[in-house]
């Protein structure tokens, strides 16, 4: 049972993708914003809010309303667009923990 178990731990640690290899690959896709700082946005009833990452384009969308498109970089584990930097403090491939300006928020993938 203890081998079982740590198996599990090692493998969900390989899975995990260290916060300083993120590259634009890796952001690909549709991120649902399900919590900021200790507040689910699902117990706020405010709509959703989604990050789209599409090639080199990082596009906001609030309660279903697209808002313009941004060309983005990533450099270590910071997404940069203009003089905007975003920290990413963990990453896998199904969540993404940010950092913008001291407030924290968690990103599920949902495409």
């Amino acid at each position: 049972m203890k081998k079982l178990l740590l198996t599990i731990v090692i493998l969900g640690i390989s899975i995990s993708i260290n916060a300083q290899d993120i590259s634009k690959e890796l952001l690909q896709g549709k991120w649902l914003i399900v919590q900021v700082g200790d507040l689910y946005t699902k117990d706020l009833g405010l709509g959703e809010d989604i990050w789209e990452f599409r090639h080199n384009k990082w596009i906001v969308s609030s309660s279903g309303k697209e808002l313009r498109p941004e060309v983005f970089a990533v450099k270590g584990n910071e997404i940069i667009f203009g003089s905007y930097r975003i920290k990413i403090i963990e990453f896998n491939k199904n969540k993404m923990v940010t950092d913008a300006n001291g407030i924290k928020q968690t990103l599920e993938k949902i495409k």
